[in-house]
């Protein structure tokens, strides 16, 4: 979504803490400013508004971005932040990046809604109860006990519950077979065939729980990258059920911002279908992400042919984490207006803008994300036990790849590995 900001203010703000032994250039650390909950921004260098990215304030005012130091006198060390609501109002914040007290923490941050530790014995809690006091979907801790700890990790920690409304993008992470957009692994569910070819699926994939680890790529070229996982979405499974991280950068990443999304794409039009929405802000490198998603009905139950798309993303670092599985709360589930939800597939991606497809993948290394998936039978697939492929991002008209990928034949993981940067 586009904004105008009419600046009617400037201010001159601190952020978040210095590494003691940071590095000019290369050591990236969060700035955090303090504006109006839920306000708009948009990031670019003072001396260039035309390079220009959006963080989203969170329901407690706190805009946060990353940034690499930078030395005195550099003209690029300036930047501006300009924030707006939907009331109408404008505030400008200059920033320098030359500055150690741009990166101090903010003192004045309210706590915001806290969901408590969880407490007793975490299996004797229904999936619904769960679901309800706001610590997700629990995976099986027999047949998934990897996941299993770190879902137990994140949930007996308390959190921050973040009540902002969904913030429309024009972001957009979809693609199919044929895309030269995006690389990582992909499940495949069972099928059967008449001798004369035509097949059916057998098996549908209902749930599927990634962990990432939040990667900071070097922006030598391209502005975004995402890495999610979803349920099908793949060839003539036209329905994609996905969520993630994406990370915008401004001048070739001499701030960029981490975010988490959602989308359904191919069930409907508008934010949240044809393009992602953000739901959870504030999000750093490094930080550890469960993404969860799974078809559900109205109240967040799974349900193959429930009609919704249901979604929680927590960042077990920085104690936070969003639900979107009701059709109540300022996060909601997602309708299917289009289509029907085969789930034929799962998949763990990373993905540059599919809006422009001609820029490069930004050089993120290599990265290790896992992803298991559950059937509708409450079966759990992983890389290791069922039909899988890696998908590799090849140059049009040449043998080199973007992305290379290996799935492991022995658990859950995915070994993505940038290659080169442009076509």
């Amino acid at each position: 979504m586009k904004h105008s900001l009419l600046l009617s203010a400037t201010a001159l703000v601190t952020g978040c803490a210095v590494a003691p032994d940071a590095t000019v250039g290369t050591t990236a650390d969060p700035i955090t400013v303090v504006t109006r909950a839920d306000a708009t921004c948009t990031l670019s260098l003072a001396r260039d508004p035309s390079d220009a990215i959006t963080v989203y304030a969170d329901d407690r005012g706190a805009a946060t971005f990353s940034a690499l130091h930078a030395t005195a006198g550099d003209p690029d060390a300036a930047l501006t932040l300009a924030c707006h609501d939907d009331t109408g109002w404008t505030q400008s914040y200059e920033l320098d990046r030359s500055a150690d007290a741009t990166f101090l923490p903010p003192t004045n941050l309210p706590a915001g809604t806290v969901r408590p530790a969880l407490t007793g014995d975490p299996l004797s809690y229904s999936s619904a109860d769960l679901l309800a006091r706001g610590y997700g979907m629990r995976p099986d801790p027999t047949t998934d006990p990897e996941h299993y700890a770190l879902w137990l990790q994140a949930a007996q920690q308390p959190a921050r519950k973040i009540t902002t409304p969904p913030r429309d993008t024009e972001l957009t992470f979809a693609s199919n077979s044929s895309s030269l957009s995006w690389g990582g692994g992909m499940l495949r569910a069972t099928q059967d065939c008449f001798i004369h070819g035509a097949c059916w699926w057998t098996q549908h994939f209902i749930f599927s729980f990634g962990v990432i680890t939040v990667p900071q790529p070097t922006f030598t070229t391209g502005k975004l990258v995402g890495e999610w996982t979803g349920l099908g979405g793949y060839s003539n499974d036209t329905l994609l059920l996905q969520d993630g991280i994406a990370i915008q950068s401004l001048f070739g990443g001499a701030a960029f911002v981490d975010s988490g999304f959602r989308e359904y794409f191919g069930a409907g039009t508008g934010a949240g279908y044809s393009t992602a929405q953000t739901i959870i802000s504030g999000v750093q490198p490094d930080d550890l992400v469960i993404a969860q998603s799974w078809a559900c009905d109205a109240n967040g139950n799974e349900s193959l042919a429930g009609g919704y798309g249901c979604y929680y993303l927590s960042d077990i670092s920085r104690g936070m984490y969003v639900e979107c599985e009701t059709q109540s709360g300022s996060c909601f589930s997602l309708p299917v207006q289009s289509g029907t939800f085969e789930g034929s597939t799962a998949e763990m991606v990373v993905e540059k803008d599919s809006n422009n497809p001609s820029v490069g993948m930004p050089n993120f290394g290599t990265i290790t994300p896992s992803l298991d998936a559950y059937d509708s039978t409450g079966a759990k697939v992983y890389f290791g036990s069922a039909p899988n492929q890696s998908i590799n991002l090849a140059m049009a008209g040449g043998p080199e790849t973007l992305v290379t990928a290996a799935v492991s034949s022995s658990n859950d993981s995915v070994a993505i590995t940038f290659e080169q940067s442009n076509y």
